[in-house]
């Protein structure tokens, strides 16, 4: 599932709350909500990071059959890409799914 939905969900809720004068922090709803959103490599995600803020963002990779949207290796493509800072691949590929799972 791909997280390029967030920004335009994240803008129109801050906008309907902004109109009654009540200031919203965008890159703070989805943690304050507590919703989490799966990435795909391939989403514009540095676009995504400014609506969705760093800890609330996991990827998905435990396809375990022949799907359009698997992408095997996924953990080393989002690492090598380089469009997102290596602090914040951690926390997409590691820490927010420990946070989410309990782990």
């Amino acid at each position: 599932m791909s997280s390029q939905w967030v920004p335009y969900a994240v803008h129109d809720f801050a906008r309907r709350f902004e109109r009654n004068g009540i200031n919203v922090d965008k890159s703070e709803v989805l943690r304050k909500n507590k919703i989490w959103v799966t990435c795909q490599t391939d989403d514009d995600l540095p676009y995504v990071l400014r609506y969705a803020g760093d800890d609330m963002l996991v990827i998905g990779t435990d396809y375990g059959h022949n799907d359009t949207s698997s992408e095997i290796l996924a953990l080393r493509k989002l690492k090598e890409d380089g469009a997102v800072p290596a602090h914040v691949v951690k926390k997409i590929l590691d820490d927010n799914a420990r946070t989410l799972y309990g782990l």
